[in-house]
C-alpha cells in the first residue's frame, strides 16, 4: 500500500450530533488562546459534513454542502447555518432548524483548556471534538498550525473581542502590549 495512511477505530456518533447528517462525523471546533499565563476559550462552532461524506471537513458533494453554526457558551446552536465554502446562509440544515444544545459542551471546553495548558508555547489551538454514542467526549484532533481562525470568525465574528482578566480586549493587549 505504500506509506502515509492512518487506521482509526470506527466511531458511532451521539444522536444529538448525527441527527443533522448521520454519514458524517460532525464535530465541534473549540478555539483556545494562551495569553499571559491564562487560557481563553475564543468560541465554539458546530461543523456538519455534507450528506454521504464521512467527516465534517471534506469538500461538498452533489448532495449538499458543509454547514457551520455558532455555539453559545452553553453549547446551544445560535443563528443560522453558514455554508463553509460559500457566502450562503441557510435557515435549516437538511430540513432541521438551528435548535438544540450540544451535550457536554462545557466539559468539552474544559478539556480543550486543560489540554492547551500542556502546550504553553502554542498561542492558538483549534480543537475538533465530538461525542460517541455513549456521550463520551472524543478529541478527534488538535490543530496548532492551522487553528481555523478565519472559519471561526466567519461564524462567530471577531474572536479576539473577548475581554481579558484585566478588562481589556484581547486584541488590544496582543497588538499594543497593554
Amino acid at each position: 500500500m505504500g506509506g502515509g495512511y492512518v487506521v482509526q477505530k470506527v466511531l458511532k456518533q451521539h444522536e444529538s450530533l448525527s441527527r443533522f447528517n448521520s454519514s458524517s462525523v460532525n464535530s465541534i471546533r473549540i478555539t483556545t488562546l494562551f495569553w499571559r499565563g491564562k487560557i481563553y476559550t475564543l468560541g465554539g462552532i458546530f461543523k456538519i459534513g455534507a450528506p454521504g461524506e464521512f467527516c465534517s471537513h471534506t469538500a461538498p458533494n452533489d448532495n449538499g454542502h458543509r454547514s457551520l453554526i455558532a455555539l453559545d457558551d452553553d453549547g446551544r446552536l445560535t443563528g443560522k447555518f453558514i455554508d463553509s465554502d460559500s457566502p450562503k446562509v441557510y435557515d435549516d440544515c437538511y430540513g432541521l432548524p438551528p435548535s438544540g444544545i450540544i451535550p457536554k459542551y462545557r466539559q468539552m471546553t474544559e478539556l480543550a483548556v486543560k489540554e492547551h495548558s500542556r502546550f504553553p508555547n502554542i498561542g492558538i489551538i483549534g480543537w475538533d471534538i465530538t461525542l460517541d454514542e455513549n456521550e463520551n467526549i472524543i478529541c478527534i484532533e488538535y490543530n496548532p498550525d492551522c487553528p481555523g481562525i478565519i472559519t471561526s470568525q466567519y461564524v462567530l465574528g471577531p474572536i479576539l473581542a473577548k475581554r481579558t482578566s484585566r478588562g481589556n480586549m484581547l486584541l488590544d493587549e496582543i497588538m499594543y502590549g497593554i
